[in-house]
């Protein structure tokens, strides 16, 4: 796209790059991207400014809010991201929409698709419509489905969703330590209903399953160490999400 080229922002796009993929500081940024806005919007109409990021510094932070659960900043990324004319292949669009988060609303992840739809590159004009139609669809059922998930967790017990299996209680969180920005949730042992066992994991829970991690209002649970390091992207699970130590976000180390 013809915001896609040239110096990176003035310097912008490597900070970005740096902030996610080194520190793991999505908020850091997207501060960073908020300023490199500013200074492209400031440009007198008399002199190029250049891009305001880089291609590749787009992608990455849009995809990094994404996982970070602020869609709400995506949007706003992803619409200047379309007004600079930077294009985005129909396999990243992909991988975008896989990393919504559970709780988004129907309202951000349409208004996440409008603005990335028209931004698919190799795509004539009727493809990228009913590309546009069929992706908003998805999303809204998606937020449906998620919903309803959500309900019937806050209805239930979490004593009764760890005897179904559903959930994990008792969860501690650390860093990583191999990868920023991702956290390691390990289950203590010797509860009465171990819902994944250590020697269970690879087993039961695979790639690309969804977890929600929250601390419910009816439970006072203590701290645990051993278990299982998880991680999951993608749809809900329909057997039930598991109830953890942290609100709202995702476990992010691998099985």
């Amino acid at each position: 796209g013809g915001g896609g080229g040239g110096g990176g922002g003035n310097g912008f796009s490597k900070k970005v790059r740096r902030a996610l993929e080194h520190d793991g500081d999505v908020p850091g940024a997207y501060r960073l991207f908020l300023e490199a806005q500013q200074q492209y919007q400031s440009m007198p109409f008399n002199h190029s400014p250049g891009p305001m990021l880089e291609t590749g510094a787009f992608h990455v932070l849009i995809l990094g809010l994404m996982k970070a659960t602020h869609v709400e900043h995506a949007v706003h990324v992803a619409r200047a991201m379309r007004e600079v004319g930077v294009g985005l292949p129909l396999r990243l669009l992909a991988t975008m929409i896989a990393a919504l988060p559970c709780r988004v609303s129907s309202q951000h992840a349409v208004a996440f698709i409008n603005a990335l739809g028209p931004t698919v590159s190799g795509l004539d004009a009727a493809s990228r419509g009913y590309l546009n139609t069929y992706y908003r669809l998805l999303v809204m059922e998606f937020c449906e489905e998620s919903a309803g998930f959500m309900a019937r967790i806050r209805s239930a017990p979490p004593d009764a969703l760890e005897r179904a299996g559903s959930a994990l209680l008792e969860l501690t969180a650390s860093p990583n330590g191999k990868k920023a920005g991702e956290v390691t949730l390990r289950s203590p042992t010797g509860r009465e209903y171990p819902a994944l066992r250590p020697e269970e994991g690879r087993r039961v829970m695979g790639k690309n399953d969804s977890v929600l991690i929250s601390r419910p209002k009816n439970y006072r649970g203590g701290g645990g160490g051993g278990g299982v390091p998880t991680r999951r992207q993608g749809r809900p699970r329909r057997g039930g999400a598991p109830l953890g130590a942290r609100h709202g976000r995702r476990p992010g180390s691998s099985p």
